[in-house]
């Protein structure tokens, strides 16, 4: 987890800020199989600046994935939008 992209997102205190997502990621029942690096450096300050994103300015981001075929764009859409349920967020 890079504190320099928590801090661009403003989370102000990031042993709080992943106490938080590790409560939300306990709820979850069948947890995406996804790489601890890619989870937390990744899928997770995105989704937290997705939400922030909506709470703020209501609005609904558009994200694009572009990679080659076969570098797993559709199983990292999948397990974002598992991470996100318990979020509130809802992506297609």
């Amino acid at each position: 987890m890079s504190t320099a992209l928590l801090s661009q997102l403003a989370v102000e205190d990031p042993h709080r800020w992943r106490q938080q997502w590790q409560h939300r990621l306990s709820g979850l029942q069948d947890a995406p199989a996804i790489d601890a690096a890619l989870l937390w450096g990744f899928a997770l300050p995105l989704l937290t600046r997705l939400q922030r994103c909506c709470e703020t300015a209501g609005a609904r981001p558009l994200i694009a994935l572009q990679a080659p075929v076969g570098a797993g764009k559709s199983t990292l859409a999948r397990q974002l939008q598992q991470l996100a349920a318990v979020s509130g967020l809802r992506l297609v």
